[in-house]
């Protein structure tokens, strides 16, 4: 039996997604920003049960029914591109919110220190 390279890449895949789901979810129990973190999780664990389900088709175990194909070509991309797009969108707020308490921060020990001059 021989093992196309699909196969071997297909498997390399799924290792390195299953990598960055859990460096995704290490980073959200890490710092807590948000559900954001876990949107972007989701979305890379859905990327790995859709490589599942093409190297499932690549080595025959899985036959393509109607269903079937539409869920892995049109559900499964849908629901990455939705959750990534929220996820990053949640994200984008907290550093916006980030930039803000940073910026008033800044004023405040400027004018403290001001004051200590005094």
């Amino acid at each position: 039996m021989t093992v196309s390279i699909t196969v071997v890449l297909g498997f390399g895949q799924i290792i390195l997604q299953i990598a960055a789901a859990y460096f995704s979810y290490s980073i959200y129990r890490f710092n807590r920003l948000g559900k954001g973190w876990l949107l972007v999780t989701a979305a890379v664990i859905i990327m790995t049960l859709r490589r599942l389900t093409a190297l499932g088709l690549e080595m025959k175990l899985l036959t393509a029914s109607g269903t079937f194909q539409f869920i892995d070509r049109f559900v499964l991309p849908s629901s990455i591109s939705v959750f990534l797009l929220l996820g990053l969108l949640s994200m984008y707020r907290n550093f916006e919110s980030f930039d803000v308490v940073e910026r008033k921060t800044g004023e405040k020990i400027k004018l403290l220190a001001k004051a200590r001059k005094k």
